[in-house]
């Protein structure tokens, strides 16, 4: 019999339509995802860089998995990539209902290490360059916009 308890967390990747507005919609996710999340006790991240969302989502599995579903229909992304997901034992980031980060500006990527935002994107393996870029932000959370 499978634990209740036991936390899942979601990682994935998506490309920003080009109609979204970032500055607006990043604030509306923000303010949504914070009264949302707080509910079910969902915590997590979400990277904008440049043409690319990554996020990753953690709490019990039935409700990381319900947002999920919500989030893949979501018109401001499409072409949704999960990269890992599974239980863990512990959150990674447990203090924020939804921390967001704009990455779209450079001296930001600087400051945690990347030379220039198509590392990212461009590197021939994109899961190891994106969890360098998680672990760098859960090191340095100053970042985050909270």
């Amino acid at each position: 019999m499978q634990d209740k308890t036991k936390l899942y967390q979601v990682l994935y990747v998506s490309q920003i339509t080009q109609t979204t507005d970032l500055i607006v919609d990043l604030d509306q996710i923000q303010q949504k995802s914070f009264i949302n999340n707080k509910k079910v006790n969902i915590t997590g991240i979400l990277i904008c860089l440049e043409d690319t969302f990554v996020q990753i989502l953690e709490g019990k599995k039935k409700e990381v998995l319900t947002l999920m579903k919500t989030i893949s229909l979501d018109k401001r992304h499409y072409n949704l990539n999960i990269i890992q997901q599974g239980c863990i034992n512990n959150r990674c980031w447990g203090h924020w209902n939804m921390g967001v980060l704009n990455l779209s500006i450079r001296k930001k990527l600087l400051d945690i290490g990347f030379e220039n935002s198509e590392l990212l994107i461009n590197r021939i393996n994109k899961e190891s360059s994106i969890m360098f870029l998680l672990k760098r932000l859960s090191e340095n959370k100053s970042l985050l916009i909270k």
